[in-house]
């Protein structure tokens, strides 16, 4: 018998009195037996009929999960596009965190006034300076941002993905800090 391209050949049980058999190639598809053989081919016709459905749906289950893998990449890129930081984050990040490391090592309890405002004035400059010493380097899906120093190597200082701006811990911006000065 074939039907929709697939083929079985019914045998005859003697002893139990049935017509049984197995799809051509198709193991997925479990024995058929049945009393007569105008009700093997219709078990026949109604097995197969399940597995192309059943091939039909993983089919379109894998393709509907392409295309949400495909769409989600492309928001992910589109926003990643849409908020790369500019270098003006870049540096507002930089100056509040140079601005918080240098107050920490500066300003202590038995700080005076003096130092309080040398503090302020120092971290009121310090936009501009680090305005001038970072350079912004866009790739359009992030940004990295660069420290040159007169005598030193520009230093990758600040990453920005998605709207933020990350920069190394206070920890090794403490440590530079003391290299520098």
């Amino acid at each position: 018998m074939k039907y929709r391209n697939l083929y079985i050949n019914p045998k005859f049980s003697e002893g139990e009195k049935v017509y049984y058999g197995n799809v051509s190639g198709v193991p997925e598809i479990e024995l058929i037996e049945a009393a007569n053989l105008d009700d093997f081919e219709r078990l026949f016709r109604e097995a197969v009929d399940d597995y192309y459905d059943s091939k039909r749906a993983k089919s379109h289950s894998k393709k509907t999960s392409i295309i949400v893998t495909i769409v989600a990449f492309v928001v992910i890129v589109a926003f990643a596009l849409a908020t790369c930081p500019d270098k003006n984050k870049h540096v507002d990040v930089l100056k509040d965190r140079l601005g918080s490391v240098l107050t920490e090592r500066t300003i202590g309890e038995d700080s005076n006034d003096f130092e309080v405002l040398g503090v302020t004035l120092v971290n009121g400059l310090m936009g501009k300076v680090i305005d001038n010493c970072i350079t912004v380097e866009d790739y359009a899906l992030f940004s990295l941002g660069r420290l040159s120093l007169k005598d030193s190597d520009n230093k990758v200082v600040s990453f920005g993905v998605f709207g933020h701006v990350f920069t190394k811990s206070k920890e090794q911006m403490r440590q530079a800090m003391n290299d520098i000065l």
